[in-house]
């Protein structure tokens, strides 16, 4: 991006160049054999949560890492609770999971896990997303959280124990430049997982009402051959 400066009465043009979004670079990466693809995922699955299209997109490449956190949180949480309900088939229910707090014995994941309806690889990342919103939403402190930082001051053992409990097989999904733990890495893997979890929501929801549908075609037929066989 030029910028122009006045020097010794002349107008000159400086180039200043473009701040590099590692952000952005990573999903470049993981794009290049069908560049474009995960926006275009991403944008599909905005859409069925009746968001913008941009949504997650701007979340992903644009937020600050604080708004991140806070953001990704809502949606997972929301994610959950879409689940749960979508495998209940009780729309009864709905005002009560939403209620329900997150975490504990009588919370949303631990009904989410009793029921089986998220992979262990979700469980350990909401788990984790629960603790690290509740750090960084209710202390002052935290209003400029950075996941640079936070993987920089963590320990080689305390990285080691993150990576397992988000199960965080980075060589799945990167290219071999970019294998290790970095804030940028973290970040793009808890957005990564998260987009997956809110796609399985909605299919969980699709199939949900497709067995409902089942259910009345079955009992119609039931009930017109009952009908049928009368005298």
């Amino acid at each position: 991006m030029p910028m122009y400066v006045s020097l010794r009465g002349k107008t000159v043009s400086l180039e200043i160049p473009a701040k590099t979004n590692p952000i952005k670079q990573i999903f470049s990466a993981m794009d290049e054999n069908d560049p474009g693809l995960i926006d275009r995922v991403a944008t599909d699955v905005s859409r069925r949560w009746n968001l913008p299209d941009s949504t997650l997109i701007d979340l992903r490449d644009e937020a600050g890492d604080w708004q991140f956190v806070i953001q990704v949180y809502v949606l997972l949480e929301a994610a959950l609770s879409r689940c749960i309900i979508a495998e209940l088939s009780d729309v009864r229910l709905v005002p009560w999971v939403e209620k329900m707090n997150m975490g504990g014995k009588a919370g949303k994941l631990d009904l989410a896990k009793s029921i089986g309806v998220i992979t262990s690889k979700h469980q350990g990342l909401i788990e984790w997303m629960s603790a690290l919103r509740n750090g960084v939403a209710h202390k002052l402190a935290f209003l400029n959280f950075s996941f640079d930082q936070f993987v920089t001051e963590t320990s080689t053992d305390e990285r080691n124990t993150l990576k397992n409990k988000l199960q965080f097989d980075i060589e799945g999904w990167m290219n071999s430049g970019l294998k290790e733990l970095t804030g940028a890495t973290l970040r793009s893997y808890i957005w990564l997982e998260m987009l997956k979890l809110l796609q399985h929501s909605k299919v969980k929801e699709l199939n949900a009402k497709l067995e409902e549908q089942m259910r009345v075609e079955a009992d119609n037929i039931y009930s017109y051959m009952m009908e049928s066989r009368a005298p």
